[in-house]
Parts: structure tokens; C-alpha cells; sequence
């Protein structure tokens, strides 16, 4: 096969594997799947429920620290961005 310098024409592949890939065949146990499943959703209950007891304790907090809605939300968007 004769080649040019400034182009290469000749075109090589990877060497093929004989081996056929399972493409179905699960990387984990359907144990370690769940275990991860019901870990990422309490950690999305707890979220949730944080943010709701913090909305919830708005009154008590304006009350016990003489502070305004606007210097609340100052604080709880803080806390958010600092926390989420």
C-alpha cells in the first residue's frame, strides 16, 4: 500500500474483542440498588422537612431575635446558600 505524506489514507481499527458483551447484565445487586434508592430519598425527606420546620418557625424567630421580614429573609437566604 503506497501512503502520501501529506494525507493518510490508510485507516486502522481497535483490535476487536471475541468476547460478547451482556449489555443487560445488571452492574449491582438489586440490594445495593435499593440501598442507595431509600438513602438518596431520606436524605430528600430530610431536606424537605428542613425547610419546612424553618418556614414554620418564622413568628417565633422574628419574635425571640426583634428583627424584620426583610432582616429575616436576609437570614434564611443565607443560611440556604450556605447549607443547599
Amino acid at each position: 500500500m503506497r501512503f502520501n505524506n501529506k494525507t493518510n489514507n490508510h485507516v486502522t481499527s481497535a483490535p476487536q474483542n471475541n468476547k460478547k458483551a451482556d449489555i443487560n447484565q445488571p452492574k449491582h445487586s438489586n440490594a445495593y440498588s435499593n440501598y442507595v434508592l431509600s438513602l438518596l430519598l431520606t436524605a430528600y425527606i430530610l431536606s424537605f422537612i428542613d425547610r419546612q420546620v424553618l418556614s414554620l418557625l418564622v413568628g417565633p424567630i422574628r419574635k425571640d431575635f426583634a428583627i424584620s421580614d426583610f432582616e429575616f429573609s436576609l437570614l434564611h437566604g443565607f443560611a440556604f446558600a450556605i447549607f443547599y
